[in-house]
């Protein structure tokens, strides 16, 4: 279902496959979270929407 409704948005599907590339070809451990997360960020609010973003990052403070 998930993966037939991305497939509704090929914009987003591209920006999320070149972000599945780079990760690919870029150590992790040398990323740099300040430009990571704001992407990660708007990614999901293209696909989850902006409410679930900020649930997840509500509960990501807690811990």
């Amino acid at each position: 279902g998930s993966i037939a409704g991305m497939a509704a948005y090929p914009f987003v599907t591209s920006i999320m496959g070149v972000i599945l590339i780079v990760l690919l070809f870029i150590d992790i451990n040398k990323l740099h979270l300040l430009w990571v997360y704001p992407i990660i960020a708007m990614t999901f609010e293209f696909t989850v929407g902006k409410r679930s973003v900020k649930r997840a990052l509500k509960e990501i403070n807690k811990k």
